[in-house]
């Protein structure tokens, strides 16, 4: 049993150098999947804000980079309703490496305008 002890303290390491962060991927926080109620082809516009801010033009899937937090998504498209979503993207940090950001995919379904 001593022996099983002194070699789990060998491996617990009480390190005391400093912790260098390496360079990190921006890691996909969104996977937002852009579609029509009426099954034809649809290109809206995506505004994000909250943990990041951007907007661009989506037809398909589009990812969307950025870390844990809140984000709004608001989605336009000529002759089709608007639709706003609030998500929740979590994360885990870990010290002295890469933050894992939760990706959260999100299905719009634009709606024709009447």
């Amino acid at each position: 049993m001593r022996y099983f002890l002194l070699a789990a303290l060998a491996f617990t390491g009480c390190s005391e150098e400093p912790c260098i962060l390496p360079p990190c991927a921006a890691p996909i926080a969104l996977e937002i999947a852009i579609a029509s109620s009426t099954g034809g082809p649809v290109t809206a516009t995506v505004a994000v804000s909250g943990a990041v801010v951007r907007s661009f033009s989506c037809s398909s899937t589009c990812p969307v980079t950025g870390s844990g937090g809140t984000y709004s998504v608001d989605v336009t498209a000529t002759g089709f309703t608007p639709v706003h979503e609030s998500i929740q993207v979590t994360s885990t940090p870990r010290p002295c490496s890469c933050e894992i950001v939760h990706t959260q995919d999100v299905q719009i379904t634009l709606v024709p305008t009447a």
